[in-house]
């Protein structure tokens, strides 16, 4: 009699696309303030980020950003799917927590290489939104103001950092200053 061989997984690594196809499953159904899919978001993150040139790691955590705010995934779950340990570190650094402030949870991220990044290219893509949204003059000025804070507490006393990030957020800043939402 014959014996089948025993079958023999292919251990595979987590790799962008494993992130994007989680994040994706995991933000189903889930619309942004504007009504596009929330995994959009995300997507654009990471997407700035890779037209940046940075790779794999910066972008898996910019495309699972929100999944542990957002999604009943948590930190452990990441590393029970394979995720690497770097990515879920980035992914706490940026995850705002249960009671957290958001300007706290802003002063954490900063601790985190990854993170820094991550935060910046939310932060473009939540500014970018709001120049383009329909939202009332008072709550426009109201959501700038907390991102351009934000960004203030992301690259204060970094002055390499603000040096490079600091002239392309201010032109979408002016952008938002010299749009019809005055």
């Amino acid at each position: 009699m014959s014996e089948n061989p025993p079958s023999r997984e292919i251990a595979s690594e987590f790799s962008l696309q494993s992130a994007i196809g989680l994040a994706t499953s995991l933000h189903e159904g889930q619309v942004t303030k504007d009504g596009r899919d929330y995994i959009e978001h995300p997507s654009r993150a990471a997407e700035v980020l890779k037209l940046q040139g940075y790779g794999g790691d910066v972008q898996m955590v910019a495309v699972l950003h929100d999944v542990i705010e957002k999604t009943d995934m948590t930190l452990g779950g990441l590393r029970e799917l394979g995720v690497p340990e770097a990515v879920v570190q980035g992914v706490d650094s940026v995850s705002i927590r249960e009671g957290e402030d958001y300007f706290d949870a802003m002063n954490r991220a900063k601790d985190s290489p990854l993170g820094i990044l991550v935060r910046l290219a939310d932060n473009r893509d939540h500014v970018i939104r709001i120049i383009n949204s329909h939202l009332p003059k008072d709550e426009h000025d109201e959501q700038i103001a907390k991102y351009e804070e934000a960004l203030r507490i992301i690259i204060r006393d970094d002055f390499e950092l603000s040096s490079l990030v600091a002239p392309i957020q201010i032109g979408i800043y002016k952008l938002y200053a010299n749009s019809s939402r005055k």
